[in-house]
């Protein structure tokens, strides 16, 4: 799937899924510039969740109580957010806590460890919050998609600015909707 961007304002892509089509907000609109930090050090996983929830909560899409559902959630199903080697995506259920989308992205300067067997240690936390669960289900497509990339990915590894994170993530976005 491509992604596609409108700086100007929101952009949606038209879905179809078992015969029915939606709108989705793109990734680019997930992500503002308040919402990434680079190179930052941390001492534990749950200090990295708590840090990209803030970003949530600063750019408001969250409430706080958001970030305490991220740990229980992490608490109560472990390192599956874990997702692919150096990837964590923390997250929890759409619910009253999430005011809007939103997409937090932190590289690490430490990789830190959060108990996953084969993933582990971390280096990138990309948080999310969404409205719904099929909002919930297009962010993390769409996130796979960014971070399948190795390119990408290795870039955005070694950015040392939130600007050429937003910068790499944005590259090869269509400069108008699908």
């Amino acid at each position: 799937m491509k992604i596609a961007v409108n700086l100007g304002g929101s952009t949606t892509s038209k879905v179809h899924t078992a015969g029915h089509e939606y709108s989705r907000i793109m990734i680019t609109d997930w992500l503002q510039k308040n919402s990434v930090l680079a190179q930052i050090e941390v001492s534990s996983s749950t200090e990295a969740i708590e840090k990209s929830g803030q970003l949530l909560v600063d750019s408001g899409c969250a409430e706080p109580k958001y970030i305490t559902a991220m740990l229980e959630n992490f608490y109560r199903n472990g390192n599956y957010i874990v997702m692919a080697p150096g990837i964590a995506v923390p997250h929890a259920s759409p619910g009253p806590a999430v005011l809007r989308p939103g997409l937090s992205l932190l590289t690490l300067k430490k990789p830190i460890h959060f108990g996953h067997p084969k993933n582990d240690p971390v280096n990138l936390v990309a948080a999310f919050c969404a409205v719904d669960h099929q909002s919930h289900l297009g962010m993390l497509m769409d996130l796979a998609a960014l971070l399948e990339r190795q390119d990408k990915l290795e870039r955005m590894r070694i950015a040392s600015s939130k600007k050429e994170i937003l910068k790499i993530v944005s590259e090869d976005v269509e400069k108008s909707s699908c």
